[in-house]
């Protein structure tokens, strides 16, 4: 029987059906030695004890049984000693900075990031204190109904039956700068890494509220361009609380990253193909001079219409 919670250090690519896509393949990453922030999984098991199945699994569900699914997932009693397993398992993580008790609750399900489909932002992720985890957890059951979500799935014909929600549990890193990599271009397709970066967390950018910092480096590790952004605001974590405050004007004219950070960024998404394949959408976080993996997923904008939506709760 699969448990209801696994550490991230345990899972792999190939426990997608457990945890779902993202919780996997970082599990993977954080195996090959990549740097990832300390974790564990809410498993689809956990899931299925709680909530049952998706009702009417057959066909897409029409807006009035999105709406009844929504609360009764929220009013869901958690299964067993899941609650205190996971209070456990949250005081066990290794802290990313010890002045910052904040936790990325993190939906992962079996449908999003893959190569064929990303679902980008549809589901919910939360940035929480360590006793709001177990809400946060049922918050992202929830998102299983959420409109958006639901609308895509049945764009795309998948059966709903199909989707499954694993979460997972993370030590947040309080960015001082964070931001995306491609490791092509997501709209030509050219071989060129691509970074887009901010100061702060990295919500503002994947959410579409700033401009952040371009830059282009060719495949022979050449910078072809840095087109610095206006970064007019940013999130921070600092302290283990989240304030959105604007961006002091001076920093917000300056480069965000400097040519080591580039540098160990293109290095970091270099490996990332080598272990996941080609074409890869990662995000990324530095704190203290560290770099950390947040994502990591296949371009798909090259063969689908990008689905995300303009805004997002999290930083992930």
């Amino acid at each position: 029987m699969t448990p209801f919670i696994i550490r991230l250090t345990n899972l792999r690519r190939s426990d997608t059906r457990a945890v779902g896509t993202k919780a996997a393949v970082l599990g993977e990453l954080a195996a090959l030695g990549f740097p990832v922030p300390d974790g564990f999984c809410v498993t689809v098991a956990a899931s299925k004890a709680a909530t049952g199945h998706r009702p009417a699994a057959d066909r897409p569900l029409n807006p009035a049984e999105l709406d009844d699914q929504r609360p009764r997932i929220l009013d869901t009693e958690l299964p067993d000693n899941l609650p205190t397993d996971i209070e456990d398992a949250v005081q066990s993580l290794r802290l990313v900075a010890p002045n910052c008790a904040l936790y990325a609750v993190r939906s992962s399900s079996s449908v999003e990031d893959t190569f064929t489909h990303s679902f980008a932002g549809q589901f919910r992720t939360l940035l929480v204190p360590a006793d709001a985890v177990p809400d946060a957890v049922l918050q992202c059951w929830s998102s299983l109904y959420d409109d958006a979500p639901s609308d895509l799935v049945a764009h795309l014909g998948l059966a709903p039956s199909a989707l499954r929600m694993g979460v997972l549990i993370q030590s947040v890193v309080p960015a001082d700068k964070s931001g995306v990599i491609f490791t092509c271009d997501p709209v030509t397709g050219e071989s060129m890494i691509i970074i887009e970066a901010s100061w702060g967390l990295g919500e503002p950018i994947v959410g579409g509220r700033i401009t952040p910092d371009h830059i282009r480096v060719d495949t022979s590790g050449h910078v072809r361009q840095y087109r610095i952004g206006s970064k007019k605001r940013l999130l921070s974590a600092a302290g283990g609380t989240l304030q959105d405050a604007a961006v002091d004007p001076e920093a917000a004219a300056r480069k965000c990253l400097d040519r080591r950070e580039i540098d160990l960024l293109v290095g970091m998404a270099r490996r990332v193909e080598q272990a996941l394949g080609p074409r890869q959408d990662l995000e990324f976080a530095f704190y203290d001079g560290d770099g950390w993996v947040l994502q990591a997923r296949p371009i798909t904008t090259l063969i689908e219409p990008d689905h995300r939506p303009t805004t997002q709760e999290g930083q992930y």
